[in-house]
């Protein structure tokens, strides 16, 4: 969840999102929109259950959804052919479609631009008529900037935003050495690292290479974490 002032973005929403937001105690209704880094089952399946869990709590105002513009119809058909029905939510779902390298305003002084990262390259000779945009995001919140990896391809696909001042680096684990991760993080200097969707194993192998890190601003991530930029 990205929070600035009085909007929360929700990043992705895998199969467990209602239980995670339940767990959390975090009012479903408060979040306002949710941005899709690309449609894997575990960063997007669980949009069907969280939209009823919001009908449930009888939410009124409209929600955004960010997501690539190659990729809203496939998010409609998702919903209709589980049986969502917008005329039954009882709230309006605006999608935004965004394209890689342009800013998109979210509310006031957040915005985001997306790059397209190689992590759904390998997908992309099974079925050529279907779009495997997958992306990486910038944040911009005032004067902080803030690189969220999404799921990546390759060492390289954390360089993306090389050519911006980086206050706070989120960046996941498992697709990437993790031996690598200091190194390419110490290229973008940033304020603070945070490393998601980590194993044990990915984990332990972290903890090792930062030994050796001079920015010691490494944070693993876990459930409930809460960070201020």
């Amino acid at each position: 969840m990205f929070a600035d002032k009085d909007y929360n973005l929700l990043i992705d929403c895998g199969d467990a999102v209602s239980r995670a937001i339940l767990v959390q105690g975090i009012d479903y209704n408060s979040i306002n929109g949710i941005l899709f880094t690309h449609l894997h089952p575990d960063h997007f399946t669980g949009f069907a259950s969280l939209l009823v869990q919001m009908k449930m709590n009888k939410r009124k105002e409209p929600l955004s959804v960010f997501v690539h513009h190659s990729l809203i119809n496939r998010v409609k058909n998702f919903l209709q052919t589980s049986y969502i029905f917008m005329e039954r939510i009882g709230f309006s779902v605006n999608y935004i479609g965004y394209k890689f390298g342009n800013e998109i305003n979210i509310s006031g002084e957040l915005s985001f631009i997306s790059r397209k990262n190689t992590h759904l390259k390998e997908y992309e000779d099974y079925d050529t008529t279907l779009s495997y945009a997958c992306g990486s995001f910038l944040f911009i919140s005032g004067n902080k900037n803030i690189y969220y990896s999404g799921d990546i391809g390759s060492a390289d696909d954390l360089l993306l935003f090389s050519d911006y001042k980086i206050d706070l680096f989120i960046t996941e684990g498992e697709h990437v050495n993790p031996e690598d991760i200091p190194g390419i993080a110490g290229k973008l200097n940033p304020g603070r690292i945070v490393v998601t969707h980590l194993s044990k194993e990915v984990a332990a192998e972290l903890k090792t290479a930062v030994k050796s890190f001079k920015n010691k601003h490494v944070i693993t991530a876990e459930d409930g974490l809460i960070l201020s930029v």
